[in-house]
């Protein structure tokens, strides 16, 4: 999607009264709870369930980055099963 694209649907979700957050690739630098898009301040998905998203099914290669990283930045204890090698 462009960037107009995913703006217009938030846009229209929050005038509907819909809590929206943005997650993947739009807001994955925020991990704040908010981030800008364009100018516009939106939603994301705070790092704590991010780390829960991430470890709630067997990973792939790169959720074990994604958790190590999270993990690293945030104190959180990886599970055995999101361990994997070390880098």
């Amino acid at each position: 999607m462009e960037v107009a694209e995913v703006l217009g649907v938030y846009a229209g979700l929050a005038e509907a009264g819909v809590v929206v957050w943005v997650d993947g690739g739009w807001c994955v630098d925020a991990l704040t709870g908010t981030g800008v898009l364009v100018e516009r301040t939106v939603r994301c998905v705070a790092p704590e369930w991010m780390f829960r998203f991430k470890t709630a099914y067997p990973p792939a290669e790169k959720d074990l980055w994604d958790v190590r990283a999270l993990a690293e930045q945030y104190g959180s204890e990886i599970p055995a099963t999101h361990r994997g090698a070390e880098p």
